[in-house]
């Protein structure tokens, strides 16, 4: 129960990161994705236009795909470099719709690498919960 409760709360903080990362992200700025690039045209409280391959992509704000999601959020960690940080993306990732147990993994590895203590979470990557939904 003890790493759930945990899990929970680095979720919240998660989410909070999250919108915080896509308030600091400005018009202009720009995100490799899987080898392209694309623009942020305009984001605020309700929309999200980027610009991708030459077209034009309107979004409400909770649309924003997974893809962009973590490019953004892992810009604004990469800005101070803590080992904290990759746990809160490791956490990201384990909470999207399909959670991405190895893309935790390695961000959980990256933690313990600079010091930080990752061995409560690692547990919850050989739960089923993760490991099923993450297959479907």
């Amino acid at each position: 129960v003890s790493v759930w409760r945990q899990f929970t709360g680095l979720a919240r903080q998660a989410a909070c990161y999250r919108d915080q990362a896509l308030e600091a992200t400005a018009d202009g700025c720009e995100y490799e994705i899987d080898g392209r690039t694309i623009s942020v045209v305009e984001v605020s409280d309700e929309k999200f236009v980027y610009k991708a391959a030459g077209q034009m992509n309107r979004l409400r704000r909770d649309q924003i795909p997974p893809a962009i999601q973590l490019a953004i959020l892992r810009r604004w960690f990469e800005a101070d470099g803590r080992g904290a940080n990759h746990i809160f993306l490791g956490v990201h990732l384990l909470t999207r719709a399909k959670p991405d147990v190895e893309g935790a993994r390695r961000e959980w590895e990256t933690a313990r690498r600079r010091g930080e203590d990752t061995t409560l979470l690692e547990r919850l990557l050989d739960d089923p919960v993760f490991l099923e939904t993450g297959r479907r």
